[in-house]
């Protein structure tokens, strides 16, 4: 008898159970299994000491950099182009010069329900990867469907000592022609407004031509290994004449991280121009 109750509650249970699942499975949507092995947003990083500490320990902080992607589906690549930010916070002008392609991480956005895991040799997610060689990564779809991935990078834009935003402030001196020059201007254009210096090279930067809007064009700046300055027009100021004012000697002053500018541009119409022109590191 004690054995045919036993059995009996077995099977209570059994249909209970059978008849749970029935209520829970009914009426519920049919997922599909999903199919997309596809690399949707890509994400790239420098990470660094920030400063700050928990415990003993160094806090580490991140600055994300900009990333322009190019698809090709046809060939399951993904190009970027990155850019590094400008200072801000802990992520100072100093240590946005640290930024190294060559030791960056990585993270995506990936199809719904699928997995991502690196091959050929790429670095597991997570780790520092080096940005200057392709990074090969297979995309499993939820149905087991595998495509492998290879991102490629363009060079990092360099980025020199100099870069960084400065206080412009200075004076062009307008005269009617050359030979009117130093002693009698017609008149003065001062001006003072906040710039951004951008790195052209190790040594060369690139920044806004004297005018008291900034919309004059750009020159550029290359420091020597005594800090002396050559001042040189860019193709979009017009200025093929631009040269350095005679017995002025442009300067750059690494500790006040200043730059103290001379130079002087005859116009198409004849008028000429003497500029003194200082920019300030901020």
């Amino acid at each position: 008898m004690k054995k045919l109750i036993n059995n009996g509650v077995r099977l209570g249970v059994f249909l209970a159970i059978a008849l749970l699942s029935s209520c829970l499975e009914k009426d519920l949507p049919a997922y599909p299994s999903w199919e997309g092995n596809s690399i949707d947003n890509v994400y790239v990083e420098h990470r660094y000491e920030g400063g700050k500490t928990y415990g003993d320990a160094p806090v580490v902080a991140y600055q994300r950099l900009t990333v322009a992607k190019t698809v090709d589906e046809a060939n399951s690549t993904i190009h970027l182009q990155l850019t590094v930010p400008g200072p801000s916070g802990s992520f100072t002008s100093e240590e946005r010069q640290k930024v190294d392609q060559r030791r960056l991480w990585m993270y995506f956005d990936v199809s719904t329900a699928a997995k991502v895991k690196p091959v050929s040799g790429t670095p597991k997610l997570g780790e520092p990867t080096d940005l200057t060689v392709p990074q090969k990564y297979e995309v499993i779809a939820a149905n087991g469907d595998k495509r492998v991935w290879t991102i490629q990078v363009d060079p990092l834009p360099v980025i020199n000592k100099y870069e960084g935003t400065y206080a412009s402030t200075g004076k062009r001196y307008n005269f009617a022609s050359k030979a009117d020059a130093p002693d009698n201007p017609v008149s003065e254009s001062p001006w003072a407004f906040d710039t951004y210096v951008s790195s052209v090279d190790a040594t060369t930067s690139k920044v806004h031509a004297a005018n008291a809007n900034g919309d004059f064009g750009s020159i550029n700046l290359v420091v020597n290994s005594d800090n002396t300055v050559k001042v040189v027009a860019t193709s979009d100021t017009g200025l093929s004449n631009l040269e350095p004012t005679p017995g002025k000697v442009s300067t750059y002053d690494p500790e006040r991280r200043a730059f103290k500018l001379y130079y002087q541009y005859t116009n198409a119409d004849g008028t000429f121009r003497l500029v003194e022109h200082e920019l300030m590191g901020k």
